[in-house]
């Protein structure tokens, strides 16, 4: 007798071979006490039993057996193999079945019950018992996938309520598989149906399942979902408490992954945003934007914060980031576009002045008339603004160089000419 017969014995199970499609395998299953029909699985873990001969596979078709009064809408069956030949006593675990349900009968056509886990051409005893019962929870908040945006990095978890239940238990976890979690909670009170949480990680995907407890034992677990925590947006320039900053700058922050857009506000407080003198929407990809112009300047010796969030495809938008502070005292505006001036050459050095509408990645590289480099210099980001770079022309022979200035998509060349 094997414990999974919970108690019965092999004189409790008649022949049934009409549930099998394979024509030369036996089947057997459990006759609920004098009836002449096929009888119900008498109670959770008693078994069907498949003898293939020759090996291989079958289809098992149960539809319309009763389940002695189960109510649930899905059952879960488990094959476990046994191996005649060796007689060992330890079954194998084959794959689970899901079994559709309808006034506690089964209402699932024939299904496989796959091939064995080796020899599959000897013989070989196929166990078929109840697994576990499907959970009568459905999951409803956050939705499946849901990318969690304003909400920021707390959520509360909600689920239907099943009347029949004593108590429930919640499972979060950052892995599909719950091999670690989170949050593993018993809810004795089977009227709570939510459960809020808090001190979520930014930009990160978690799962959710939650099961019932009966006075008879457990479901399984209900499907899983999974939200995702807004990205922790992050500025770039002006850094935190930048001075010499100009009175139309340019500000940039880092890409978020997803993003459609973002929203950017400049305010005179730092500590709620309540004095804001600029809040535009930027419904594109650009990290960077420039708020003011030459007739709408921030203040000389102004003291302002910044601070921007992302905009999601979902339409959702997400925290705000922190804020920085920078004091504007440039008189300097930045340009509409990308301004060069030719290289001015005075004593032992060169001087090349340009302006940046707005950062990006600056190279400016010299070569000779046979293709060598003889100097590359900045070759890094940089912020909007004004600058004077200074060029080692005295350690050049004379001749003529090729000046080649990019500043991201804009790109000039120039002949230049050194007498000595």
């Amino acid at each position: 007798v094997n414990p999974r017969f919970n108690g019965g014995s092999f004189w409790c199970l008649a022949s049934y071979d009409s549930l099998i499609s394979n024509p030369e395998a036996y089947c057997m299953a459990w006759k609920w006490q004098d009836w002449g029909s096929v009888g119900a699985l008498r109670k959770v873990g008693d078994p069907f039993l498949i003898y293939l001969p020759d090996g291989g596979t079958t289809n098992l078709n149960i539809t319309g057996i009763d389940t002695t009064g189960g109510a649930f809408p899905t059952a879960f069956l488990r094959v476990f193999w046994y191996n005649p030949r060796t007689g060992d006593s330890v079954l194998q675990m084959g794959p689970r079945l899901e079994m559709l349900m309808g006034g506690g009968n089964f209402e699932q056509g024939p299904v496989s019950i796959g091939n064995p886990p080796s020899d599959i051409s000897k013989d070989w005893v196929a166990m078929i018992c109840r697994d576990t019962v499907a959970s009568f929870v459905q999951l409803s908040s956050p939705a499946n996938g849901a990318d969690t945006g304003a909400a920021n990095l707390a959520q509360t978890l909600s689920w239907s309520q099943d009347f029949n239940a004593v108590s429930y238990r919640l499972q979060v976890s950052t892995s599909t598989g719950f091999s670690s979690t989170l949050l593993d909670s018993a809810i004795a009170d089977p009227s709570v149906t939510q459960v809020a949480i808090s001190g979520l990680a930014p930009s990160t995907k978690y799962f959710w399942r939650v099961y019932e407890a009966y006075s008879s034992g457990t479901t399984d677990w209900s499907q899983t979902f999974n939200f995702s925590t807004p990205a922790d947006l992050t500025l770039s320039l002006p850094i935190d408490g930048a001075v010499d900053v100009p009175l139309n700058p340019a500000l940039s922050w880092h890409p978020v992954a997803g993003a459609t857009g973002y929203r950017v506000q400049v305010s005179k407080d730092r500590s709620d945003f309540t004095n804001v003198v600029k809040d535009t929407t930027i419904m594109v990809t650009d990290t960077s934007v420039i708020l003011f112009n030459d007739t709408n300047r921030l203040v000389i010796g102004g003291q302002y914060y910044w601070r921007a969030r992302e905009i999601r495809a979902s339409g959702t938008i997400a925290a705000w980031s922190s804020g920085f502070g920078f004091t504007a005292t440039n008189t300097g505006v930045i340009p509409a576009a990308v301004r060069l001036n030719s290289l001015h050459c005075a004593m032992s050095k060169g001087i090349l002045k340009y302006a940046l509408p707005r950062q990006c990645y600056v190279s400016v590289t010299y070569y000779d008339l046979r293709g060598r480099i003889v100097g590359s210099f900045v070759n890094q980001e940089q912020a909007a603004g004004y600058y004077s770079l200074s060029i080692p022309v005295s350690r050049w022979s004379r001749g003529m160089y090729i000046q080649i200035f990019k500043a991201g998509t804009f790109i000039k060349k120039d002949k230049l000419v050194l007498l000595k």
